[in-house]
């Protein structure tokens, strides 16, 4: 739910399909917490990302980047994006992201 007075902004900067974002995350170390969080999508429909969460996000995804060819031209434009978005989140603590289904 969302509390009284919030006013949503959502608008999607990062569109992928359902089996692109599954195979973009099974990419993250298995059993991470960085996963386990990514892959609540899959399971209950949108997740919330709020500023707690940058660090460890951004340090998963920062890895993927780094390990080479681990990402397709593709998974490395949305990893680039997320990047942006957890900065964006990081400077402004009043901001959540959602990742759901359009």
């Amino acid at each position: 739910g969302h509390h009284l007075g919030i006013v949503d902004c959502l608008r999607a900067d990062l569109v992928c399909s359902l089996t692109g974002y599954r195979d973009w995350v099974a990419k993250l170390p298995e059993g991470s917490e960085a996963r386990r969080k990514m892959e609540g999508f899959l399971t209950f429909g949108e997740i919330t990302i709020y500023r707690e969460h940058c660090h460890m996000l951004a340090c998963a995804f920062d890895r993927l980047r780094k390990a080479g060819n681990l990402l397709d031209e593709q998974e490395l434009g949305w990893t680039n994006t997320f990047m942006d978005q957890l900065t964006a989140l990081f400077n402004d603590p009043h901001m959540y992201l959602m990742v759901r289904s359009r």
